[in-house]
This record gives C-alpha cells, sequence and structure tokens, in this order.
C-alpha cells in the first residue's frame, strides 16, 4: 500500500489532533486540540506562503505522518529565498519512514529547511538527512516579577523558596543599563518606517520582516502579541514584538537600525520595560543568533540558558549564500508555542 502526500484542510483538524495527541503522549486538553490556534497556525491566510501550510502524509486512508511549515522568507547580500521552519512534525511510530517522507516532501517546496534544536531522536536524523550545521541560537531569560513566578511556578516543591531568592537576585542584579531616553512605543505594524526593518549583512542571511507579518502574529487567538517602535529622544530607530504566554514574556523580535553595541543594549531595556506594564508577566525570555544581540542581552543582564546549532537542508545555491544566519524567535514557533500551564526557564 503506497502513502500518499497532500495538504492538509481543516477537515482533518480531529485526526491530526488525535495523531499529535497520541504519538507526544499529552493530556487531552493540549494546544494540539485548540480548534482556533491550530487554524491559525495551519490554515488562516500568511502574507508569506499561499494555501494550507499543514500537510500529511496518508496511508490506507490514515494519516500517519503531519507537519506544518513555518514560512521563512530569508534575505541575503544577493536575492531573497524561500525557506520553512517544520513544525507539529510528528510521525506515527508503527509507520516508518512517513515521518522522513513528509520531510522530504516539504523540503520540496522551498529553497532551505531550517532545524534549530528538536528532540534527541530528530538530532540524531538531521545530519542523516543532509543538515548542516551552521552558526548558534543563543536563549536568554531574566525573572520579571519573581513572587509572581514562585506562586505560578510550574515545579511547586521545596525548591521554591530558593528559587525566589535566586530569582530575586537575579532581577535586581546585575541593574539594567542606563536607557539613554530610549522607549518602546505601542503602535500598529504598518506605521513603522520602511526603512527600520533589518538588513542583511555581507556574509549572512536575515529573515525578511514586514507590516503583514506582523498582522498575522497580532491576530494569533491564544497568544497575545503586541508590537512597539523603539524610539531615542522621539526618533524612531527600530521595533521590537512581544508575545505573553502564561505570565511568560518573549522578546519574539527585536532590530535597531545602529552597530553599537550600548544602542543595542538599550532597546533590550526598553522592551524589558515594555514587559513589565503587563502586570501578569512573570519572566523575559528570548532567543538571537546575532552576535550584537547576543553581546547586548548578556550586558543587561539576561542570563545565557543554552545554545543551540542552527541547521539547515536545502539547495547548493542556497546553502552557500552565506556562513551564518541571524534568525530570533519569530523565524520559528517559538514565540507562540505553549503547554496547558507556565513553563518559565529560570
Amino acid at each position: 500500500m503506497s502513502q500518499s502526500f497532500r495538504p492538509a484542510s481543516p477537515g482533518d483538524f480531529e485526526a491530526i489532533a488525535d495523531l499529535t495527541t497520541r504519538v507526544f503522549r499529552l493530556s487531552p486538553d493540549n494546544p494540539f486540540r485548540d480548534r482556533a490556534y491550530q487554524h491559525w497556525k495551519y490554515w488562516r491566510q500568511h502574507p508569506d506562503w499561499g494555501g494550507s501550510r499543514s500537510y500529511v502524509i496518508e496511508l490506507g486512508g490514515r494519516i500517519v505522518a503531519h507537519g506544518c511549515t513555518w514560512p521563512m522568507r530569508l534575505l541575503s547580500a544577493a536575492r531573497e529565498w524561500k525557506g520553512q521552519f517544520l513544525i507539529d512534525w510528528v510521525a506515527d511510530p508503527e509507520t516508518p519512514g512517513a515521518g522522513i517522507s513528509l520531510l522530504k516532501r516539504t523540503a520540496n517546496l522551498v529553497d532551505g529547511v531550517c532545524a534549530i534544536g528538536g528532540s534527541e531522536m530528530t538530532r540524531a536524523i538531521l545530519p542523516k538527512f543532509g543538515f548542516r550545521p551552521y552558526n548558534e541560537a543563543w536563549f536568554f531569560a531574566r525573572p520579571l516579577r519573581p513572587f509572581l513566578q514562585t506562586r505560578t511556578h510550574q515545579f511547586n516543591n521545596w525548591k521554591l523558596p530558593l528559587r525566589w531568592a535566586r530569582n530575586t537576585w537575579w532581577r535586581w542584579w546585575p541593574p539594567l543599563p542606563p536607557g539613554r531616553e530610549w522607549r518602546a512605543i505601542e503602535q500598529a505594524p504598518g506605521a513603522l518606517g520602511e526603512h527600520l526593518w533589518p538588513k542583511p549583512s555581507p556574509d549572512s542571511l536575515i529573515g525578511v520582516r514586514h507590516a503583514a507579518l506582523f498582522e498575522y502574529l497580532l491576530a494569533c487567538p491564544a497568544v497575545k502579541f503586541r508590537f512597539y517602535q523603539l524610539a531615542r529622544q522621539d526618533r524612531p530607530c527600530g521595533y521590537c514584538c512581544l508575545s505573553l504566554v502564561h505570565h511568560q514574556v518573549r522578546i519574539a523580535d527585536l532590530w535597531v537600525e545602529s552597530k553599537e553595541e550600548d544602542d543595542w543594549k538599550a532597546a533590550y531595556r526598553a522592551a524589558f520595560e515594555a514587559a513589565l506594564l503587563d502586570p501578569e508577566a512573570a519572566e523575559v525570555i528570548t532567543m538571537s543568533s546575532m552576535p550584537l544581540a547576543r553581546k547586548a542581552l548578556l550586558g543587561c543582564g539576561f542570563r545565557l540558558l543554552d545554545k543551540i546549532p542552527i541547521a539547515f537542508f536545502g539547495t547548493k545555491e542556497f546553502l552557500a549564500a552565506g556562513t551564518a544566519f541571524h534568525l530570533q524567535m519569530i523565524d520559528s514557533d517559538f514565540s507562540s508555542m505553549h503547554g496547558t500551564g507556565p513553563e518559565y526557564r529560570t
């Protein structure tokens, strides 16, 4: 019996949710059963992808593998490339090869496929498939409201008082650098000047940003996104986008039109202060592969949590387009993925 590959439709929602829940051994109320959220990920119109972003492998009329394309438009110094980050990738363990088959089929739709981390099994498979490591994605966190964090923490055990004391120290030390008259001003993405969107360096590729992409994120039914202009003395210098997930604020994306580390520090301080405005926020996390951003985050007292290789598979031309990829949380589903409760990192 041969396998068939096709785009999924909203009518496949229950079958996809059942497969994911069973294989990942999730509770019945997991987010894969949130119809509105899954529809937003899989089928809501996306400015960087036409049609369904959800794909399945069928065998005998039964869905045995699923994956969703998270679109990535990547810009090099020479041209733009079409990429994807494959999310919600799952396969029935009783159907060997179905997951790899789905990965191969979706890879044919783009110039390059990105992988950051993943399960132990995924990390073992990807090099055999031909994924090539590039630079690293660094993950950071800083406590925001240690008492709220302790009260809602996912681990309720004897370590809580010690965690509260440590996170209280981390909240205030080291102190945030001077703001240099920077502030974050909430606004519609379309009001940002075109010249403030990110630009690639000669040897790197960077995710394309535009107002319609952030408007798509702002429409997420399960996670609250907010978009801000970053200004210094009321002069627009960049932007940031924050998401709030179970008391955790994620700096999903941030860009400053500057090569000065102090400006990036001031921008991250402004994003941190914007996160403070939400009384439900207890922790701030973010991810970046850009050296300047990573230095700025360390300079702002963010704790380095992990360094994970960024790997890509794709055409020879795409893989030779640069030596590094400058990615942030919105280049994958890291900014919106969530479970049924808080998952603090500090």
